[in-house]
């Protein structure tokens, strides 16, 4: 398993996302949570994660998987796109307080909207595209990273994965193919990369 390239990373991305909604999210309830920051440091970034989730997520015990991402402006501001997974009631105030005391600056958490669920989880998996030749969402050796907290079993664990599958020449054009441009704007469904191609 290898998430050193950018595509390498969403083409993994998608296939732990995949296995996540199979195995949690189309038997629980969940939402979508936004964690923001103004840090445009990738190591400072991943110090604040890692002092949110000790300091508070992880007593919640709510399940959460996320993509880390930057907006693609200099200077970026690094953010997290998550989805979680909980059966009781979560506080927006509290998670926003524990984020920002971390170092993080603001939280916002929305359910799935029941007409198209993950179209949210679409949007944080895509890569970046140029449609009409406006460019959406960077390219970057720092981003995609995935993260997640309060997993007992990793769903794609002892899953294969599209890096150890498809040689590194083959990703970009099979994360190309998984979001085709020309269907941008109609639903994709959130299938496995790596057995789709097969």
């Amino acid at each position: 398993m290898s998430d050193r390239t950018y595509f390498g990373r969403v083409a993994n991305n998608i296939e732990r996302a995949f296995h996540v909604k199979e195995q949690l999210l189309e038997h629980s309830t969940w939402y979508y949570l936004d964690l923001r920051s103004f840090i445009n440091d990738l190591k400072t970034f991943h110090q604040v994660w890692k002092k949110f989730v000790a300091k508070f997520w992880r007593a919640t015990g709510i399940k959460l998987f996320g993509i880390i991402e930057h907006q693609g402006k200099d200077p970026w501001h690094y953010h997290i796109h998550a989805v979680i997974i909980t059966d009781q009631k979560v506080s927006q105030a509290r998670i926003s307080k524990a984020w920002i005391d971390s170092g993080g600056s603001s939280a916002s958490l929305v359910s799935p909207k029941p007409s198209d669920p993950y179209r949210k989880l679409r949007y944080f998996l895509k890569s970046n595209y140029h449609p009409r030749g406006r460019k959406t969402k960077p390219q970057d050796k720092a981003i995609n990273y995935h993260v997640h907290a309060n997993l007992d079993s990793l769903p794609w664990s002892g899953q294969i994965l599209p890096t150890n599958r498809f040689h590194h020449t083959k990703l970009k054009q099979l994360v190309r193919n998984y979001f085709p441009v020309e269907k941008s704007s109609k639903p994709v469904q959130i299938h496995s990369l790596v057995y789709s191609s097969f």
